[in-house]
C-alpha cells in the first residue's frame, strides 16, 4: 500500500521577448551586476499556476499487476510487504501513481552594456506545476464495498491528499525562492542580443530544480510516514479477509 511516483516530467518552455544564445561568463554564483552591466533593478514578476489535475480510481486490477507497477525511479521493483510489514507474501496492497510535471515560460528585457555586450534581465516568469493525474489502483481481489476495499481505498486517498497538501504548503516558498534567485543573478551579460534565451534557460533550470528539491523531499517523507510499518499493520488489522 505504498505510494510510488513513476512519472515526473521537468521541462522548460522559453518564451523570450529579448533574444537568445551565447554566454560571456559562467552562470555560477550570485551577482547583482557585472563589469559591463549595471544592476538592472528589475524585480521579476513571478506567477505560479497550479495545474488542476485529476484523480482516477482504477479498480479491478490483479494484485500481481499492482505489484508490477511498484517500481522506483530507476524502474527497479520495490519489495512487497506482508502483513507484518516485511518483504514477503503479498497481503494488503494498493497503489497511488502520481504524475507530476512542471513547465515555465519567461520574458526578458535586453539593453546594451559596456564593451559591446548586452545586459538582459528576466522581467516575468510563469511557472506551471502540479499533478497532471493521480491514479489509484485497487486490486480486484478486494470486492467493492468490502472492508478490505474500503481500507485500501481510504489509505490510497491519504496518499493523494498528502501529495496535494505538500505542494500547497510549498507554493509560497517556491515563489519566494524563484524570485530571489532570479534577482541575485541579474543581469545576464551576453555577447549578442540573441544570447539571453540560453543564458536564462540555464539559470532558470538550475533555480527551479533547486526550488523543487525540498518539496520533493517533503512529499516523499509524508508518503513514507503513511507507509510506515505501524500504520501498515493498523490498516491490515482492520479486516480479516486479505
Amino acid at each position: 500500500m505504498r505510494k510510488v511516483n513513476l512519472d515526473r516530467a521537468f521541462s522548460g518552455l522559453c518564451v523570450v521577448a529579448g533574444l537568445g544564445i551565447g554566454l560571456i561568463g559562467g552562470l555560477q554564483g550570485a551577482r547583482a551586476a557585472t563589469e559591463n552591466c549595471a544592476d538592472s533593478g528589475i524585480v521579476p514578476q513571478i506567477k505560479i499556476e497550479v495545474l488542476p489535475g485529476t484523480v482516477r480510481l482504477i479498480p479491478g486490477v490483479a494484485r500481481d499487476d499492482v505489484v508490477g507497477y511498484r517500481v522506483d525511479e530507476q524502474g527497479n521493483p520495490l519489495p512487497v510487504p506482508d502483513d507484518e510489514g516485511q518483504p514477503g507474501t503479498l497481503k494488503t496492497i494498493g497503489l497511488t501513481n502520481a504524475h507530476f510535471t512542471n513547465t515555465y515560460s519567461y520574458s526578458v528585457q535586453s539593453d546594451p552594456g559596456k564593451g559591446g555586450v548586452w545586459c538582459s534581465s528576466v522581467t516575468k516568469l510563469v511557472f506551471s506545476l502540479g499533478y497532471v493525474s493521480q491514479e489509484v489502483y485497487i486490486p480486484r481481489e478486494y470486492a467493492p464495498g468490502s472492508c478490505e476495499y474500503r481500507a485500501v481505498h481510504d489509505h490510497e486517498m491519504e496518499h493523494v491528499k498528502a501529495n496535494q497538501q505538500t505542494l500547497a504548503d510549498h507554493l509560497d516558498r517556491i515563489h519566494a525562492l524563484a524570485q530571489s534567485a532570479l534577482m541575485a543573478n541579474q543581469p545576464y551579460e551576453v555577447k549578442t542580443k540573441e544570447a539571453i534565451a540560453e543564458a536564462a534557460k540555464v539559470r532558470l533550470a538550475e533555480t527551479l530544480s533547486g526550488v523543487l528539491a525540498d518539496f520533493e523531499a517533503d512529499r516523499a517523507g509524508r508518503n513514507a510516514t503513511l507507509d510506515s510499518e505501524d500504520n501498515y499493520q493498523a490498516i491490515s488489522d482492520q479486516c480479516d479477509n486479505w
